[in-house]
């Protein structure tokens, strides 16, 4: 297997770190979408309580 030659890590290692990161990075976008998602179902209850 090549070696990268700044880290020495080899390239299915290097491939690995890139995967891990852009899970991490698809994991907190879900985390942001979901605390969007039930602060505007908080409003909307919040909004059809006042129009009751």
């Amino acid at each position: 297997m090549g070696k990268d030659s700044k880290p020495g890590d080899t390239i299915l290692h290097k491939a690995g770190y890139i995967f891990r990161e852009a899970v991490e990075d698809g994991m907190k976008c879900e985390q942001k979408e979901k605390s969007l998602l039930s602060a505007v179902k908080g409003i909307k209850s919040q909004a059809l309580a006042c129009e009751n």
